[in-house]
């Protein structure tokens, strides 16, 4: 849901229903929806360009099976962004993050 807001296609163009479905499925597991946030932390759309969270995102995409090896080329590439302790501290708050049950509503 996120990227069709994003893109427009099939509802309407809205930046903010992009993020917040991305977050939220993002939240949940799912790997596609946590590489799509690192992409927009780490270009500065939607959001405010945040290097460090994007790289979070992508360590946090890298625990899905699905996302796995696209996952690490983002990592790869987002750090050279971030400095060996930031890297250390976003690679920990993924470790740390525990995804929201699934809400069957």
């Amino acid at each position: 849901m996120g990227l069709l807001h994003y893109n427009g296609k099939g509802v309407e163009i809205s930046p903010s229903k992009a993020i917040d479905w991305t977050v939220f499925a993002a939240r949940r597991g799912d790997g596609y929806a946590a590489i799509n946030l690192s992409v927009f932390l780490s270009e500065g759309r939607v959001v405010t360009r945040d290097y460090k969270e994007a790289l979070k995102w992508a360590y946090i995409a890298q625990r899905n099976p699905q996302t796995e090896a696209m996952a690490v080329s983002y990592i790869e590439m987002m750090s050279k962004q971030n400095s060996p302790k930031e890297r250390e501290h976003a690679k920990k708050l993924a470790e740390e993050f525990q995804f929201l049950p699934v809400s069957k509503e």
